[in-house]
C-alpha cells in the first residue's frame, strides 16, 4: 500500500514538473493570451485527463508556478525578507515585466492575490499583526504588494529594484516598531493608572469603592451611547476620587455625611 502511494506521488511529480517545464517554455517565447490549454498539454506530452487531474487551465498553472516569486515578498510582508534574494526577484520581474503585467489582470489578479496572502498568512503565523487576524493582515499585505508592483512594472512610477526591495522589506519592519512603541507606551500608562489606583484602595478604601461604582456607570454609559475612545471615558471615572488621597479621613466623613464646613476646611 506504502509503495502504491509512493509510486503516486512520483508520477504526481513528473507530471507537474513537465508542466512545469512546458509553461516555461511557451510564456519565453510567446504572449501569455496567446497560449491555449491545450497548447500547454500537448507541449507538455501529458495525457488531458492528467493534466486536469492537477490543473483545471492554465491560470492555475500560472499560479501554482509563481510560489518561487512570491515567496521573497511573503517573507518580506512577515518581516522575515533576504534583500538580496528580493533584488533578485525584482530584476527578474522587471525583465519579464511584459509578461509580469499578466498578474494584473482578470482573471488572474484576483487568483494572484488570494495566492500570494495565504502565503503570507502562513508566514505570520496564528497571531497575525498585533490585534488584526492573521488572514486580514495578509489581505492587506499582498494588496500593498501587488500595487505597487504594478505601478512599478507598469512604468508609472519609475524605481530602481533595489529601492523597491528596501521599501517592500522596510514596510513591515517600520509599521512592528511603531506598534511596538505604542504598546509600549499603552502598557506604561496603564501600569501607572493601576499604581493609581492601588494607592487610592490603600489609603481610602471607601473612595476606591465609589470610583469601581462610577466606572461601572461610566462603563454602560459609553457603550450605550457609542463614545469613543472608550478607555478615557472609564479611566477618567476610575480616577475621578483620586484627589481623596490628599484629603483627612475625618474630613472627607464629615463632607460625605453632609455635615456642614467651616471656611477653612472648605
Amino acid at each position: 500500500m506504502t509503495e502504491a502511494v509512493e509510486d503516486l506521488d512520483r508520477r504526481s511529480q513528473r507530471t507537474r514538473k513537465a508542466v512545469f517545464d512546458a509553461f516555461t517554455r511557451l510564456v519565453f517565447s510567446r504572449r501569455y493570451s496567446a497560449i491555449r490549454t491545450s497548447d500547454l498539454i500537448e507541449a507538455a506530452g501529458v495525457g488531458r485527463s492528467t493534466f486536469y487531474e492537477h490543473f483545471r487551465n492554465k491560470d492555475d498553472v500560472m499560479v501554482w508556478a509563481i510560489d518561487p516569486i512570491f515567496a521573497p515578498l511573503a517573507e518580506a510582508a512577515a518581516g522575515q525578507a533576504s534583500l538580496p534574494r528580493l533584488g533578485l526577484v525584482l530584476d527578474h520581474l522587471w525583465e519579464r515585466r511584459a509578461l509580469a503585467r499578466v498578474m494584473f489582470e482578470p482573471p488572474l489578479s484576483p487568483k494572484m492575490h488570494r495566492k500570494l496572502a495565504t502565503m503570507i498568512e502562513a508566514r505570520l503565523g496564528e497571531g497575525g499583526v498585533d490585534a488584526i487576524p492573521s488572514a486580514m493582515a495578509a489581505a492587506a499585505s499582498a494588496a500593498s504588494q501587488l500595487a505597487l508592483l504594478r505601478v512599478w512594472l507598469c512604468g508609472e512610477a519609475p524605481c530602481e529594484p533595489e529601492v523597491l526591495a528596501a521599501g517592500l522589506n522596510l514596510a513591515m519592519h517600520q509599521y512592528r516598531l511603531q506598534k511596538a512603541e505604542q504598546e509600549l507606551l499603552e502598557q506604561t500608562l496603564h501600569g501607572s493608572i493601576q499604581v493609581l489606583v492601588d494607592v487610592l484602595s490603600l489609603v481610602n478604601p471607601e473612595a476606591f469603592g465609589r470610583s469601581r461604582r462610577i466606572h461601572a456607570y461610566m462603563a454602560q454609559v459609553v457603550g450605550l451611547a457609542g463614545l469613543a475612545p472608550r478607555w478615557q471615558f472609564e479611566t477618567a471615572a476610575m480616577l475621578s476620587q483620586l484627589g481623596c488621597v490628599t484629603v483627612p479621613a475625618e474630613l472627607l466623613a464629615k463632607a460625605n455625611s453632609r455635615q456642614p464646613l467651616t471656611p477653612t476646611e472648605q
